[in-house]
C-alpha cells in the first residue's frame, strides 16, 4: 500500500472530484479488468484531465518508488488493468477529448481516453471511417486499444492498432515526455519509437494522445451468414472469396455451441438458417448490391452444390445486418453469465486452423460435459478465442485447475505450428510463465532491457508481461 503521506500529496495534484478512495465502492470498479480476480488492492484512483498533470503524478511516483496502473476501459481479458499491491490507479476516463480531425489528411487525433465508439463517430460524421472495431467498442478506450495493440473484427482489411497509429504523446516513468504525436504518413528518420508503446501493456511508458489513421468509408458492403460443415470448408470458402475483385471487410466464426450459449442468454436472438451445422461464417464484403448479385450469387451456388456451404442467409436491410452481427458480437457477455469461463485468445497461420482445432478438440474431449470448448474468433486472421466453459455449480478451483492443465498441452501445440499464445490481449498477470511458447529466450531478454533502461525502478504496471 501507498503510504497516507504519498496519497494526500497526490490528491493535491488534481482537484478535489478527480480521486478516488479505496473505501469509496465506485473504486473497485477500477481494480481489474474482464478477468475479475477474486481478490485486488488499490490505494488511490486518480483522474488526470491534461498530459501536464500526468507528467506531475508520474515525476512524483518515481520519485518516491509508487508504482502505478495506467487504465483505460478495462476490458482485456488477460490481467493486465489488475491491481493486488495497493497500487496507484491511474484512469483516463477523463482525457476523453477530441482534439482534432483532419479530413484531407484523414487523421484524427485524441486523448487517450476516447472510446473506440467515440473515435468511429466521429470519423464517420465527416464521411471517414476508424477501421479498428471491437465488441466492446462502447468501453474499450484508445490507450488501452494502444497498450494491447488490438485488433478487432476489421483486421483482415485493415489491420490493428499498430496499423492504426500515425503518433503518440507518451509520458516515461520519470515523468519525461516523448512527442511521438506526428501525422505524417512517411517519416524515414531513425528508429520509429513509436512501436515500442504498441503493444507493450503500459509497462514502458502511459500514452496520453494518439493521432490516429482514418479510411475511406466502404461505398457499399454486403453481409453473408453461411453455415459450414467444418473448419477446412470455412479455408476454402476464403481462399475462393479471397479470388474475388471485392475486398473482405470481415471474416468471423463461431460454432454451433457458441449461438446456443447466445440463444440462451438472448432467446430473441434466433440464427436465420435452415440447415444449422458446427460452424458458421460472418463474411462482409465491399461490394454494391447489384454487383454482389451478379458476381456471387453463382459463387454462392457453386460452394452450396460443392458442400462447402450447407446453407446462406444474406440480410436485405440494416435491421437484419444488425441481428446477423448481434449473435457474434454478444457470444463473450453471454459466455460470462453463463458460468465458469477461462479464456485462450491464441493464433496460428490460417493454414493450420483446421489442424489446430482438430487437435484441440481431441485434447479437451475428456473436459465433457462439466466443461464445454466454445470456439468462436476472427478466423480470417488465424485469431481464436478458445472458450472453457465450466457448469456454474462446478467447484471454481477444480475448473481453474483442469482448464490449466489442458493449456499445458495446448501451448506446445500452438508452438509447434508457429502460433501466438496471445493474438489480440496480451500477457499480462495471467500469461507470463507461458511466454516462452510464442517468444524466444533472446526476445524476452531484450525485452527485459527495453524495460530497464525505460523504467529502471519497475513502477509502471509493475507484475505485468516480464
Amino acid at each position: 500500500m501507498i503510504a497516507p503521506q504519498h496519497i494526500a500529496h497526490l490528491k493535491t495534484l488534481l482537484p478535489a472530484n478527480r480521486h478516488l478512495d479505496p473505501d469509496n465502492p465506485q473504486s473497485a470498479a477500477y481494480a481489474a479488468d474482464w478477468t475479475k480476480p477474486t481478490s485486488t488492492c488499490i490505494s488511490l484512483v486518480l483522474f488526470p484531465e491534461t498530459t501536464a498533470q500526468v507528467v506531475q503524478i508520474m515525476s512524483y511516483c518515481h520519485q518516491h518508488k509508487l508504482a502505478v496502473v495506467p487504465s483505460g476501459g478495462r476490458t482485456g481479458l488477460s490481467g493486465g488493468a489488475n491491481c493486488l499491491h495497493g497500487e496507484l490507479v491511474l484512469s483516463f476516463d477523463k482525457m476523453n477529448q477530441i482534439k482534432h480531425l483532419d479530413p484531407i489528411g484523414m487523421t484524427l487525433h485524441v486523448e487517450a481516453g476516447v472510446t473506440t465508439a467515440q473515435a468511429q463517430d466521429v470519423a464517420r460524421e465527416a464521411g471517414l471511417m476508424f477501421a479498428v472495431d471491437l465488441a466492446a467498442k462502447g468501453s474499450s478506450q484508445i490507450g488501452g486499444n494502444i497498450a494491447t495493440n488490438a485488433g478487432g473484427l476489421r483486421f483482415i482489411r485493415h489491420g490493428g492498432m499498430r496499423e492504426a497509429v500515425l503518433g503518440l504523446t507518451v509520458v516515461l516513468a520519470n515523468g519525461e515526455i516523448l512527442d511521438l504525436n506526428s501525422n505524417l504518413y512517411k517519416n524515414n528518420t531513425g528508429i520509429d519509437l513509436k512501436h515500442l508503446f504498441i503493444g507493450s501493456e503500459g509497462i514502458l511508458g502511459v500514452v496520453t494522445e494518439a493521432t490516429l489513421k482514418l479510411v475511406q468509408q466502404p461505398r457499399e458492403t454486403s453481409l453473408l451468414l453461411l453455415a459450414i460443415p467444418d473448419m477446412n470448408a470455412i479455408l476454402q470458402l476464403l481462399s475462393e472469396f479471397r479470388k474475388q475483385p471485392a475486398p473482405i471487410q470481415a471474416f468471423e466464426f463461431f460454432t454451433h455451441s457458441a449461438y446456443e450459449v447466445v440463444h440462451q442468454i438472448h432467446p430473441n436472438i434466433a440464427l436465420p438458417l435452415d440447415q444449422p451445422t458446427s460452424h458458421y461464417v460472418l463474411l462482409e464484403v465491399e461490394v454494391e448490391s447489384e454487383s454482389f448479385e451478379k458476381s456471387y450469387f453463382p459463387l454462392l451456388e457453386r460452394l452450396l452444390s460443392e458442400g462447402i456451404c450447407a446453407d446462406a442467409f444474406i440480410p436485405t436491410n440494416t435491421r437484419e445486418q444488425g441481428e446477423v452481427w448481434a449473435i457474434r458480437e454478444r457470444i463473450t457477455e453471454s459466455l460470462a453469465a453463463s458460468g465458469h469461463v477461462h479464456k485462450n485468445d491464441i493464433s496460428v497461420p490460417v493454414h493450420a486452423l483446421a489442424t489446430f482445432e482438430l487437435e484441440v478438440l481431441q485434447i479437451t474431449q475428456h473436459l465433457q460435459p462439466e466443461i464445454r470448448m466454445i470456439l468462436f474468433g476472427h478466423v480470417g486472421d488465424g485469431n481464436i478465442h478458445l472458450n472453457y466453459l465450466g457448469n456454474s455449480n462446478m467447484d471454481r478451483q477444480k475448473f481453474t485447475s483442469q482448464c490449466k492443465e489442458t493449456e499445458a498441452q495446448i501451448y506446445p501445440l500452438l508452438q509447434k505450428l508457429g502460433g501466438s499464445i496471445s493474438a489480440e490481449h496480451g500477457i499480462g498477470l495471467l500469461k507470463q510463465d507461458d511466454l516462452h511458447y510464442s517468444r524466444s529466450a533472446a526476445e524476452i531478454n531484450w525485452m527485459k532491457h527495453i524495460k530497464q533502461s525505460l523504467d529502471p525502478q519497475g513502477i509502471l504496471n509493475p507484475g505485468k508481461l516480464l
